[in-house]
This record gives structure tokens, C-alpha cells and sequence, in this order.
């Protein structure tokens, strides 16, 4: 559409259209009608789409990452992420987030004694000791969320209804995308799940085991033991209970006893839960500009105010702090001067004379001599030459 003062004015509208086409959507608007009475200002827009939720619920781990971007259009304002899946009490949720550091006084100053403050947060939501194993995902950076900011930084320079149409379009090339990409799998095991098995493949080498004839493993990497259990289909270094691919100590039981650990690789990881992901499709809308008759009321933009975040770079100035002065550059060798040698009143120095300086030729360690003289009088004695043929 263009113009991103009518596309605020067509929010409903456009909610309007997400919900006939795409049924089981949640799209919802809140406007301001008390700040400036006979106007509805614009204070959020939520979507979140029938074929995405469907998907994660069915084909996904239970992470969620929460973040957001700032966007960088005419109105100013900010991406951020929100649920509406169902999720109960967030039994076996895993939770992604920066923690929002403009809201943390002790996250201020990094750098500066960071790990005293870290420590005064819960070990359970940082240390990867303490993470749940339910959701399968020992990661415990937010890098996921950054590279879906990086990955919208296009549309983000957009008007808001321009904004949402690209990203939804963005997702929808997604799908296609991952869908062929499963046709590309040697194996049914996902390609990043399969190289980490492999490692741990070779990394068993080096393991010595030892069997308790029932369902237990005591397994020797270097001069650490871990404790292998069939039964419960643990190890002491839980590396195989966060992540669902076989630890290389898990990995040596398995051999020890024929088994192969291609089996017992989570189903996460899985082909048939991979394309559960991408099972759902998102609905073509119509185009808005055929949609001319609206019974909604209008949305006016928001009032344009300062945006937390990351400080300026440019350095903000101090009243009381004095202004540096500086002089006029020389036309000889362009030296700057500054206020203090100017109020000295210094005088230039002097110029250069017409007469010519012979050349140093009783110093030879000089090595700049002035030749200046020399080359005069061989063009002298070229042109006299010249004039006597």
C-alpha cells in the first residue's frame, strides 16, 4: 500500500481479512481513545497465525524466545514476541530470553564484576546443570531470537501493514523451503542431529567400559567415570537427557552390546516430526486496495516518543563544559594554531627569500641536497648549444 498513514487507519480491516482467510488466527487491536479525545491512537497490533501455532504445537520442541527489534520506519516503535498457544503451566517449557537488560541494574555495567551479579540470579535459569531435560535443548544463549531480528531487518524499515504482509510472505517461502529441504536427508535423522552422533561416534573410541550383566555401564573417558543406565536410559554427564542424541558414553554401551544408537535418537529429531512443523499452510489474502467499503473506525498513529534501548553514540555535551577553540590553519605547511598561541600575538615565520641557496655539496652526508641551482645551469648551457647549431 505505500502509505503508511492509511495503512494504520486499515488495521481492522486488515484484521478483518486475516480472520476470514485464515481461520483459527488470533489478530487483536488496541487503540487509545482517552489521550486525545475523538481519535483512537494506535498502542498494539497482535497476530498470530492458525498454521504457525498449529505447527509448533504438533512438530516442535517447547521453546519459546522471547525478544524484540525496534522498527526503523517513518512510526517508530517495536517488534516483540507473545504466545498464545495453550500452554497451560508451562510444565516442560523452555524459556529464551536476554532478560531484558535496560530493566536489570545489576546487568548495567558489563564487564565490570559480571559474575557477582550474575550469581545473584537462580542457577536454575542459566547454568545448563540445572536446565530441565524435558524440552531437549541445552542451549542457553539467545542467539536464535537475534537471527529472526536479523532475518526481518528488511521489512522492519516498512509501514505497519507493509511490514506484516512481507514477513508473512517470508514464512510462507520458509515452508516451502524446509519441506524440500527434508527431501535432502540421507537418513531419517535431522543433518545437524546426525554430525552430532557421528562425533560421539568417534569420541567412543577412546571410552573403556565395564558391564554389571543387568543394565548397567560404567564407562572411562581419560580420568573421568560416568554411569550409563539402561533402564532409565540415563548418563551421569546428561548431555544425552538435554539434548536426545546419545552421549559417546552411551554410545560405547550401545556398541558393547550390539545395539545401535540410531535408534534411540529422540523423535524431535525425527523426519515424520519435522514435516508435522511444516504441515500447515498459511491462506493467501486478497489485495486491501479491492477491499474500498469499511465499516471500522479509523486508527490514527501513535504520538512519536523516545524508544528505550541501546544509548546514542554520539556523546552527549555537558553545559559547563567549555568548547575547544581552534585557530585558522596556515596557507605554509597548514600547522594549526590554537586560541592560546593566537591571543600571544606569535608572529609567522618568515617567508622565503628570492635568492638562491648553493648547494650543500661540502656535506655528502646530506641526503637533501638542493639541486636546484645545478639543473639552472645545465639548462642554460642545453639552450646556448642549441642556439649555436
Amino acid at each position: 500500500m505505500g502509505d503508511w498513514r492509511m495503512e494504520f487507519n486499515r488495521l481492522d480491516d486488515y484484521a478483518d481479512i486475516i480472520k476470514q482467510t485464515n481461520s483459527g488466527s488470533s489478530c487483536w487491536i488496541r487503540t487509545d481513545s482517552e489521550t486525545i479525545p475523538g481519535k483512537n491512537l494506535f498502542v498494539y497490533f497482535y497476530l498470530c497465525l492458525d498454521a504457525l501455532k498449529r505447527g509448533w504445537l504438533e512438530g516442535c520442541r517447547k521453546i519459546i524466545g522471547f525478544d524484540g527489534c525496534f522498527l526503523k520506519g517513518i512510526c517508530k516503535g517495536e517488534s516483540l514476541v507473545a504466545v498464545d498457544l495453550q500452554l497451560g503451566d508451562g510444565v516442560g517449557l523452555t524459556v529464551m530470553s536476554d532478560m531484558q537488560k535496560e530493566e536489570l541494574e545489576a546487568m548495567d555495567k558489563l564487564g565490570y564484576k559480571i559474575c557477582k551479579d550474575l550469581l545473584k540470579y537462580d542457577k536454575e535459569y542459566w547454568c545448563r546443570a540445572y536446565i530441565i531435560e524435558d524440552s531437549k535443548c541445552d542451549v542457553i544463549e539467545n542467539n536464535i531470537c537475534e537471527t529472526f531480528n536479523s532475518w526481518i531487518v528488511g521489512p522492519r524499515h516498512k509501514s505497519v501493514i507493509t511490514m506484516l504482509e512481507e514477513i508473512r510472505h517470508k514464512i510462507m517461502n520458509k515452508t516451502i523451503e524446509m519441506r524440500k529441504f527434508v527431501e535432502t536427508w540421507v537418513t531419517d535423522i535431522a543433518p545437524m542431529a546426525r554430525m552430532m552422533l557421528e562425533e560421539n561416534k568417534a569420541l567412543s573410541r577412546r571410552c573403556k567400559i565395564m558391564w554389571n550383566a543387568k543394565h548397567g555401564f560404567k564407562v572411562d573417558e581419560g580420568v573421568y567415570r560416568f554411569i550409563v543406565d539402561f533402564r532409565t536410559m540415563t548418563c551421569t554427564c546428561r548431555s544425552w537427557m538435554l539434548r536426545g542424541i546419545p552421549c559417546q558414553h552411551a554410545v560405547c554401551a550401545f556398541y558393547d552390546r550390539e545395539m545401535d544408537p540410531d535408534d534411540y535418537v529422540a523423535h524431535w529429531y525425527r523426519k515424520e516430526t519435522f514435516l508435522k512443523a511444516y504441515q500447515h499452510f498459511i491462506q493467501l489474502i486478497p489485495n486491501m486496495k479491492m477491499r474500498s467499503d469499511s465499516t471500522n473506525s479509523s486508527i490514527e498513529p501513535p504520538k512519536p516518543k523516545p524508544m528505550l534501548g541501546r544509548p546514542k553514540r554520539r556523546m552527549r555535551k555537558v553545559k559547563d563544559k567549555p568548547r575547544k577553540k581552534y585557530g585558522k590553519l596556515s596557507k605554509k605547511g597548514h600547522v594549526p594554531r590554537s586560541a592560546t598561541q593566537q591571543s600571544q600575538n606569535i608572529s609567522p615565520p618568515p617567508p622565503r627569500s628570492s635568492q638562491k641557496i648553493p648547494s650543500q655539496q661540502s656535506n655528502p652526508s646530506s641526503i637533501c641536497e638542493d639541486t636546484s641551482v645545478v639543473k639552472r645551469q645545465n639548462n642554460n648551457q642545453s639552450t646556448r648549444l642549441g642556439r649555436g647549431r
